[in-house]
């Protein structure tokens, strides 16, 4: 579609924006801030997945919004077990967030 003809370029921008976000901000002290800076950026990414539906196919607008979902989801199951907000599950439980 005419409409969606740089949905490619705004996705590469996007995993651009997470890859920067990872790599610089990843480290103490700014770890909360590269992590609300992520949810930010799914959350986002996730509107404009649900809102728009760029694919001619409704089973790739489902996956689409699936996979954002799940990306949302996760960082926020990292950022609440990094913070003990899930009981004290600590390092480990990041690691089987990650892993899942």
């Amino acid at each position: 579609s005419h409409k969606w003809r740089y949905y490619r370029a705004i996705n590469i921008v996007q995993k651009l924006a997470l890859v920067i976000v990872a790599t610089f901000l990843s480290k103490p002290p700014y770890c909360l801030v590269a992590a609300i800076l992520m949810l930010v950026i799914y959350a986002a990414w996730m509107v404009v997945a649900v809102w728009q539906r760029p694919y001619f196919d409704p089973a790739s607008n489902a996956i689409n919004v699936a996979a954002s979902l799940g990306c949302l989801v996760s960082t926020i199951l990292i950022l609440l077990a990094r913070y003990d907000a899930l009981g004290g599950l600590g390092e480990e439980a990041i690691v089987w967030i990650l892993v899942s």
